[in-house]
């Protein structure tokens, strides 16, 4: 009996016949579609093994793996290889095979640059080279020519020259008081001497010109003057200014000294020679009023008295001298050239 709720207030109550008894097995109907697959339950425990079933359907989701069984008996020998086992041990080394045929030579490397410290380089395989400038060159070798030039601009060989050079002469030259060139090819050594022409003046007989310090210091007697010398001579010599002015006679004949303070002292004149004569032009400066107090005892002057200096600023006194000896200068002064 089955119960059929219609409404929550109404109940209907259908009556189902009681089942007869199991009729003959009807005809097998077709196979229905499979229907879907339920949720796997939990795996149960392992059963007895039954007897191999017939095949069923594959299925599409795998089953869970099973735990591996124990090895069965070897079975007959199969086409079908079994898995790689694990590999073994490496064993030792064989024999080195024969070496195989040479590869071909690879590209060359790059270049180096040549150096750069101002030498001329070229390449000499691998490798730079210093070289001889076109312009002029230092070479830290002998070079080594081919042949004797033939060429009148051509370079010499040292085999080239000896075979020019000529023996040194060893006749002693003719002297006959007349010069003529001669045909000789023959040299004269380095220490060639000739014979004496008694006609002719010595060498150290021919004057030589006095300079113009030779002159002023009487130091080249034998020496002819010239023109030139005497006027470079007579030039006025500048006499520096000082507490004490000593003239060197030896650089001059006529001075000038332009006084820069009262009180100054005249010495005695170096290096005084017997019979040279000139002039001492004394001259103020700016300021004017300047004195010389002392005078060396060789400078003489008439009746001994010491001249008295012109006082005007840019007055000249000249004193005109004359060397008796280096201690007899005799003096004339004269006072205020206008």
């Amino acid at each position: 009996m089955a119960t059929e709720f219609v409404d929550t207030d109404d109940v209907v109550v259908i009556a189902v016949p009681e089942q007869g008894p199991m009729g003959p097995k009807g005809d097998e109907g077709d196979v229905g579609p499979p229907g879907p697959q339920g949720i796997p339950g939990p795996r149960g425990s392992t059963g007895v093994p039954g007897m191999p079933g017939a095949p069923g359907p594959a299925s599409e989701i795998p089953g869970p793996e099973g735990p591996a069984g124990p090895q069965g008996p070897a079975g007959a020998d199969s086409t079908v290889p079994g898995p790689q086992g694990p590999q073994g041990a490496t064993g030792p080394q064989g024999p080195q095979g024969d070496p195989g045929a040479t590869g071909p030579q690879g590209p060359a490397g790059p270049v180096p640059e040549a150096p750069t410290d101002g030498k001329l380089y070229g390449r000499l395989s691998s490798t730079w080279v210093a070289g001889v400038k076109l312009a002029g060159d230092t070479m830290t070798g002998p070079l080594i020519l081919n042949a004797d030039p033939s060429n009148v601009l051509g370079a010499a060989t040292k085999q080239y020259v000896d075979g020019k050079v000529i023996a040194p002469a060893t006749v002693a030259p003719v002297m006959d008081g007349a010069a003529a060139v001669g045909v000789a090819v023959k040299y004269a050594r380095e220490d060639h001497v000739h014979p004496t022409d008694t006609s002719r003046a010595a060498a150290s007989a021919i004057p030589v010109a006095a300079t113009a310090a030779e002159y002023l210091a009487n130091s080249a007697p034998t020496k002819m003057l010239t023109p030139g010398a005497v006027w470079t001579a007579g030039n006025q010599l500048q006499l520096t200014d000082a507490a004490t002015v000593t003239p060197d006679f030896s650089l001059g004949i006529d001075f000038q000294w332009t006084i820069g303070a009262v009180g100054r002292t005249l010495a005695n004149p170096l290096n005084a020679k017997p019979g040279q004569k000139g002039i001492l032009i004394l001259r103020q400066d700016t300021t004017g009023n300047r004195t010389i107090t002392t005078w060396g005892s060789a400078w003489l002057f008439p009746g001994g008295v010491k001249p008295t200096l012109s006082t005007a600023g840019f007055a000249f006194d000249v004193v005109s001298y004359f060397v008796l000896s280096s201690s007899l200068i005799f003096c004339t002064f004269n006072a205020d050239f206008k």
